[in-house]
């Protein structure tokens, strides 16, 4: 398996979750922008993923490598006058995502190659908010373990 396999299926995987709470203007899905946020449309939940680290894990053996890359997906909000609503959607969105990312079923190992999203000590899947000049970014970092 390949990291781009790999890559392809959390892609998949983000694309397919579904949002719970809707707020004008947003999108009822999640659309991944290969571009990233240079290219990214003006709507909602529009999402680019990119490497920022890796490794190889465990001794020199003769059995298959595993090997990690920390993954960052970004998400895009628009601006919005109510921003309460705004901050229960983006966090509706963090929960809707990393419980399917979180879900091995979806993973379907034996075609992407997917062994594991690792925790970063204690946690799983951390976030956070920022802003930008077009609105709110979600930023989660993804561990993903594969062969």
């Amino acid at each position: 398996m390949s990291f781009a396999t790999a890559r392809d299926k959390i892609v998949e995987i983000v694309e397919a979750a579904s949002p719970s709470l809707k707020m004008a203007g947003s999108g009822s899905r999640f659309k991944h922008m290969p571009s990233g946020f240079e290219d990214r449309l003006a709507a909602t939940r529009s999402f680019f993923i990119r490497s920022s680290s890796g490794n190889i894990h465990g001794p020199l053996t003769g059995i298959t490598r595993r090997r990690l890359s920390m993954l960052s997906l970004s998400i895009s909000y628009l601006q919005s006058r109510d921003l309460a609503k705004l901050d229960k959607v983006i966090v509706s969105d963090y929960e809707a995502i990393s419980d399917d990312l979180l879900t091995t079923s979806k993973w379907d190992s034996s075609n992407s190659g997917i062994r594991q999203i690792s925790s970063g000590g204690d946690t799983l899947l951390p976030y956070d908010i920022t802003d930008d000049d077009d609105g709110f970014v979600l930023s989660i970092t993804i561990p993903m373990e594969y062969e």
